[in-house]
């Protein structure tokens, strides 16, 4: 099953309770409820970062849709919406498009229509996830190759085994974000383990 949550916002139980408890799941996706503008808008100041999209009905009685939108947007939370209307028009459309709805469908919404607009409405959001996925996975390249770099510039520049060593576990600390770390060698008198350099190891 998907990561997603899709929010569902109508102010008709039975409508809300159909969309979230059957149809979002039998689609891939978990599901929230708010029967209203108001109670919509609470949730989402304290989930905001679990929700993924919004289906919002135009039609309620406490907070209409469009309303809902624009103040959701003057709070600064930036989640992609779907609007979902029995009494569409023209001007509905443009007023909701202007305020960054990804799709627009009428009622009574057929399935098939509702998961070509999530699909589409979410594409956006997928391909902004990857792109924070792959930033990330290059600066942990780019920090593994910074500090083997300098580790293979303290082997050229110095004949100092110690702070060769020494840099080699600092570096294995950082890169690994570990607590501690150690190089431990073998004595040849002895056969026995000791260390050879230490990081936020205790005496």
């Amino acid at each position: 099953m998907n990561q997603e949550v899709i929010l569902v916002v109508d102010d008709n139980h039975q409508i809300a309770d159909i969309m979230a408890g059957s149809i979002l799941p039998s689609l891939g996706y978990n599901a929230l409820v708010a029967y209203g503008g108001k109670p919509a808008l609470d949730l989402i100041r304290e989930h905001h970062e679990q929700i993924s999209l919004m289906i919002v009905d135009m039609q309620m009685p406490d907070l209409n849709g469009l309303d809902l939108l624009r103040k959701i947007s003057e709070e600064g939370y930036d989640i992609p919406a779907i609007l979902a209307t029995a009494h569409g028009s023209e001007q509905v459309a443009v007023d909701a498009f202007r305020l960054g709805v990804q799709d627009y469908l009428n009622k009574p919404v057929e399935i098939d229509d509702l998961s070509d607009a999530i699909t589409r409405a979410l594409s956006e959001t997928r391909l902004v996830g990857q792109k924070e996925n792959l930033a990330g996975q290059l600066r942990e390249q780019v920090s593994w190759l910074t500090a083997l770099s300098n580790v293979g510039r303290s082997v050229t520049s110095t004949l100092n085994l110690s702070n060769v060593l020494r840099r080699i576990v600092e570096a294995g600390v950082y890169l690994t974000r570990a607590d501690q770390g150690f190089i431990a060698l073998i004595d040849p008198g002895s056969d026995r383990l000791y260390l050879r350099a230490v990081k936020n190891v205790d005496e």
